[in-house]
């Protein structure tokens, strides 16, 4: 067969024809790169319904499980040597598997599963990702395989929420890995040893471990971090990671990440609540461990954090300049996620926060606004590209002014602000010639002087004003990268595109043909039958009044991958 990961010059004009389609359609010929190319990419969902065909009525996969249909293609066919990406996800059913808890035995379905999916990776030569994000457990016959993958490079594994007994993998090293994802780890429900996976994963660069939100929620002190990098740190090793995520971490402050990372090396880092702000220093890293100088993070691009607290507000002062800057809400506003399934869309509504002693409140936020202001402008101004800070800081005008002066190559901003906001930024956001997008967070507890943000600001939609008025302030030159304004609602986003010219019998469409994209879907602000041109630019060549810039209404699934959305929130 050839090596599969290379791909002859020759194959692009050689096709395979498809059986004729319905109505006597003429087959559209594949050429073998393509399918090469999609067979690489390989996701198995299971669901733990039947789901039916809305137009037969049918239920999908005829008589067997499409998820096992998938199963059984992978292991008897000869797929596998082209794939590199393998994902398993959904819900798997166990049956009964509260009477096999008490026999102490795994339900056959589990080893069934797993013995397929172990049959599958190993007809797998040039595997390069494996992700496993079933609500069961993956068993030890797995992770023992993994390591014979030398083409691997990344793995992630979610680990289910049930305490259900199975047997305690301790995981070897995967020689070529670089890359670990590990979610809902929680020690009493699954204690498996990942300590010699991250001392013997030599080329590991990038790590995350997110921790069940029982135990913060609980304030169970379970999670003892010996017992994943104890090896390391008697082996003397330091970790040269470039990037590190933890969250839901509470343990006890031993004093030692800064002898077990290799603070030179990391370029991100992500502590999503894994802080607690409180004085006794009993939560780990950089809430309480003052023994940590930011300026020995030399490379460090980017932070992203919910811990709004004196120490951290220090430790944001000793860093170098950073790039990327995401300070989302704070625990103490939304519930900690239980999967790292992606960013979760914004509520109207604020989940209720447990009931623990890392409660932030918003007046000792307000507190820090200005600490942690004057450190971004002084520290970091001069090279963000993207900030978020949290709604509670409640930006006004002088303040938000000062940002938009010390902040000049800044791409993407969300910040809350009062309504006085609004009166100065037609004339301060054409200062930032890079900004493409644009957020006004909201705060449910502003009820002061510029409170009800967001109900006047729907007081305006209600009249027909935001894309009228978006539409006729951005028309100029100066604000032609802007692409997105949030006006602080999931239902007030609009996504701004090319100009056209406003005459009085008709509106003329100007500007270069060449954009970026073309059809983006029609326009609600210029009418039928004129597209979306996103990235061209607005060339006004008569009269302001006369130039207009197409506004059209997004939802949050436009946005989701927009870094200042999917930072906001407490989610992998």
């Amino acid at each position: 067969m050839g090596d599969p990961g290379i791909v002859a010059s020759n194959m692009f004009d050689r096709a395979v024809s498809t059986n004729p389609f319905r109505n006597n359609a003429p087959p559209f010929p594949l050429p073998l790169n393509l399918i090469a190319f999609v067979l690489s990419y390989v996701r198995l969902r299971s669901y733990d319904h039947v789901r039916y065909d809305t137009s037969s009525g049918r239920p999908e996969g005829g008589i067997v499980c499409p998820f096992s249909t998938g199963l059984n293609v992978l292991v008897s066919r000869n797929v596998g040597a082209y794939i590199k990406r393998f994902e398993l996800c959904g819900e798997f059913v166990e049956h009964e598997p509260e009477d096999h808890a008490k026999a102490r035995r795994i339900p056959d379905e589990s080893m069934l599963l797993s013995s397929l999916v172990r049959c599958a990776i190993e007809k797998m030569p040039v595997l390069e990702e494996f992700i496993w994000d079933l609500n069961v457990k993956m068993l030890p016959q797995i992770w023992q395989l993994l390591p014979q993958k030398h083409t691997l490079k990344s793995v992630t594994v979610r680990f289910p929420t049930k305490r259900h007994p199975r047997p305690i993998a301790v995981i070897p090293p995967i020689p070529n890995l670089q890359i670990l994802r590990i979610t809902n780890i929680d020690p009493l429900c699954h204690a498996d040893d990942i300590s010699f996976l991250l001392l013997g994963s030599k080329k590991l660069c990038h790590l995350t471990l997110h921790f069940s939100p029982r135990m913060l929620e609980a304030s169970e002190p379970s999670v003892h971090l010996a017992s994943y990098f104890g090896k390391v740190e008697a082996a003397g090793y330091t970790m040269p990671l470039k990037s590190i995520a933890l969250h839901n971490l509470f343990t006890f402050n031993c004093g030692s990440c800064g002898t077990i990372l290799d603070m030179s090396a990391i370029e991100e880092a992500t502590y999503l609540n894994s802080e607690s702000g409180r004085d006794n220093g009993n939560t780990v890293f950089y809430s309480g461990q003052p023994e940590l100088p930011g300026a020995s993070m030399p490379k460090l691009k980017m932070i992203r954090m919910n811990g709004i607290n004196q120490a951290t507000c220090n430790f944001f002062a000793r860093v170098p300049p950073l790039q990327y800057l995401y300070l989302a809400e704070p625990r103490s506003r939304k519930v900690a996620s239980t999967s790292g399934s992606g960013p979760t869309p914004p509520s109207s509504s604020t989940s209720t926060p447990p009931d623990n002693n890392d409660h932030v409140s918003t007046s000792s936020i307000q507190a820090l606004k200005s600490q942690y202001l004057d450190t971004i402008v002084h520290t970091h101004g001069r090279t963000l590209r993207h900030l978020l800070l949290p709604p509670q800081f409640r930006l006004n005008a002088d303040e938000f002014t000062m940002i938009i002066r010390a902040c000049p190559k800044l791409e993407q901003l969300a910040v809350g602000a009062h309504m006085d906001v609004l009166k100065h930024m037609r004339l301060l956001i054409p200062f930032l010639q890079k900004l493409r997008v644009l957020r006004l967070l909201a705060d449910d507890d502003d009820e002061g002087e510029g409170g009800g943000f967001v109900e006047k600001m729907r007081e305006a939609d209600a009249k027909g004003l935001h894309e009228k008025m978006i539409g006729a302030d951005t028309a100029g030159n100066e604000w032609q990268n802007l692409q997105w304004i949030d006006l602080g609602a999931a239902d007030l986003l609009f996504e701004l595109g090319g100009c056209y010219e406003v005459d009085d019998d008709h509106q003329r469409e100007t500007g270069r043909e060449e954009c970026a994209e073309q059809g983006r879907g029609e326009s609600e602000a210029s009418g039928e039958g004129e597209h979306w041109q996103r990235g061209e630019r607005c060339e006004r060549k008569t009269g302001v009044g006369k130039w207009r810039r197409r506004v059209a209404r997004r939802n949050w699934e436009d946005v989701r991958d927009i870094e200042v959305w999917k930072m906001a929130g407490s989610d992998i």
